[in-house]
């Protein structure tokens, strides 16, 4: 059997099976989410079992590695369930604009060599994240296509995989706690199986995981991180205690404080939103503000109410193991007290705050506006414009008056009517000026660029709005600056690309295309500059890559990028 460097003790544990968990938010009005458990378990299934050698390059560097790989991942067998954790779940997702009425978790469950068990003696650590990687990516596809709007998975982070073992090759000694010290190298391969990250060797790093060791009994081993759990009990054990003891205060709980962290970002990712459209300029629609507010507050309601009955659990229940896993677990996914729920707490207040502000200053505003209208007309009776009128018309009606006395009552009584109209004739025009200030939307700028294959360039966006949906890079064009020097500035700032042949392609502007205010896009068609190019990656603009046409029509991307997708497709199959 392949051993990996890092691997130096001689132990291996030999793994069962495996559970991965994945958080979603469901609108149940929309989806059976149940009945999608199915498809998406035969989804992954499928996809598992069609890696190639490509889905295994981390280990690609040991060829009978591969083959283990491959052949581990052809026999998998996968069913996927749907767990309901918080029904009547009132979440808007301020990105999207969808609302879903119910939060749970899809669970994976995974066995490979099915019919062959010896062989799971080949499986090495390294292994086990290959399939759950090509499964996240299959996830993240599936999240995009249109038709799933009513499904909202948690594909911005790693799939949660709990690696479940029986057996240990050569026999286990003792789990004391200086066993476990004396083997912390394999046991620390094992407890990062899906973390994401694979860091080198040390001292602190593995006496950190020992520490983590959340076992009652000398022959388990429980580890769990933020994205990964590793269970080692002996058979007798698990025969005895999984099912029983395991599954609902070990695996259960984890899935639960995911799924609550997964709320708790998404309700931080709306109030994100409403922070940024609060400080607009041109969105100071309080009503709207204080609607989402409380769409809002009942959300976080929810959310204390599901919390609380996890402290309760700390408070009442008496078994010592089942604490000490509810606080491990807390503070892995930053849900204890002070955690992410001050930080949303934080951004309530900064909210109501801006409510504050905001009432004060339109009520500035309203009296500004009446104070510089009464201006305008004093400086126009200051100036004798009005009054050079009325002497205009009094001295007609004394010419009149003269010839016809009732011509000229009949003219008095027209001029002060004419006068009262040029008065509000002059604070109409005051206050429409001031309206068509308010309703100009700002301009932004997309570009759509296309490769020498005729592929475009699409990015994923790492924050609100949108967050993790594809997108064209752009930018929003400040002081009225030239939109396609700003837009060339930005793509190479973003993306270290140079443009050229900018081909305007239209502006977008349809209320509510952007969810932080009125926004009109400008949309440019560009090709690459001649030459070579790199491809890099802002740190906050998220992977960058060409797409295919055709394949990128089929997605649901972040505004009203779809109409420019379009609208550039027609243009040109036109050969414009």
């Amino acid at each position: 059997m392949y051993r990996h460097a890092a691997m130096t003790a001689p132990l291996s544990f030999v793994p069962a099976r495996e559970v991965w968990f994945v958080s979603a938010f469901v609108d149940a009005t929309a989806l059976d989410p149940y009945a999608r458990a199915d498809e998406l378990g035969a989804q992954v299934q499928a996809r598992v079992r069609a890696m190639t050698e490509a889905d295994l390059a981390r280990v690609a560097h040991a060829p009978e590695l591969v083959r283990v790989g491959l052949d581990m991942a052809r026999s998998a067998t996968i069913r996927c369930a749907w767990h309901l954790y918080a029904d009547g779940f009132p979440f808007c997702d301020e990105n999207t604009g969808l609302v879903f009425t119910k939060l749970g978790w899809f669970e994976f469950e995974v066995e490979y060599f099915a019919d062959a068990p010896a062989r799971r003696a080949e499986i090495d650590p390294l292994l086990v994240q290959q399939p759950p990687t090509a499964a996240l990516e299959l996830l993240r596809q599936l999240s995009t296509l249109k038709g799933n709007a009513a499904l909202r998975l948690d594909v911005t982070s790693p799939i949660f995989v709990f690696v479940v073992s029986d057996d240990v090759r050569p026999d286990a000694p003792a789990w004391t706690a200086e066993q476990v010290r004396a083997h912390r190298r394999a046991i620390g391969a094992w407890t990062d199986v899906y973390s994401g990250a694979w860091p080198d060797y040390t001292e602190e790093l593995y006496e950190r995981r020992v520490a983590g060791n959340l076992s009652n009994r000398l022959s388990e081993i429980h580890l769990i991180r933020k994205n990964s759990g590793f269970l080692y009990m002996a058979p007798e054990n698990r025969r005895r205690f999984f099912d029983g003891y395991m599954r609902p205060y070990v695996l259960a709980p984890t899935a639960q404080l995911r799924a609550l962290h997964h709320a708790t970002i998404a309700v931080q990712d709306s109030l994100d939103i409403l922070l940024m459209r609060q400080a607009r300029e041109d969105f100071q629609d309080v009503a709207a503000i204080e609607a989402k507010l409380r769409g809002l507050r009942q959300l976080r309601a929810a959310l204390q109410a599901r919390m609380s009955e996890i402290y309760n659990e700390l408070d009442s229940n008496k078994r010592q193991h089942y604490s000490a896993v509810l606080r491990h677990l807390l503070e892995e996914f930053n849900l204890h007290r002070g955690g992410l729920f001050a930080r949303v707490a934080e951004k309530f207040d900064a909210l109501h705050d801006g409510l504050l502000h905001l009432y004060q200053r339109r009520e500035a505003v309203n009296q500004e506006r009446t104070e510089r209208r009464l201006g305008l007309l004093n400086t126009l009776f200051s100036l004798g414009v009005l009054a050079d009128f009325a002497a205009l018309l009094v001295g007609t009606e004394a010419s009149v008056r003269s010839d016809d006395p009732f011509a000229a009552a009949i003219y008095g009584a027209f001029s002060a009517v004419l006068l009262v109209v040029l008065v509000l004739a002059i604070a109409l025009r005051i206050r429409l000026r001031l309206e068509d200030r308010r309703a100009r939307p700002a301009v932004a700028a997309d570009a759509l660029i296309l490769d020498d294959q005729g592929r475009v360039l699409v990015i994923t966006r790492t924050s609100p709005p949108f967050r993790g949906q594809r997108a064209f890079p752009g930018t929003l064009v400040q002081g009225g600056g030239a939109v396609e020097a700003a837009l060339v500035r930005e793509v190479k700032d973003e993306t270290n690309l140079d443009v050229r042949d900018l081909r305007p392609l239209g502006t977008y502007d349809s209320p509510g295309r952007d969810p932080r205010g009125r926004i009109a896009s400008r949309a440019f068609l560009c090709r690459l500059a001649p030459g070579p190019y790199s491809l890099r990656c802002r740190e906050d603009a998220g992977e960058a890559r060409f797409v295919p046409l055709d394949e990128l029509a089929r997605e649901d991307l972040a505004f009203d990028h779809e109409d420019m997708l379009a609208d550039a497709i027609r243009l040109l199959r036109a050969g414009a």
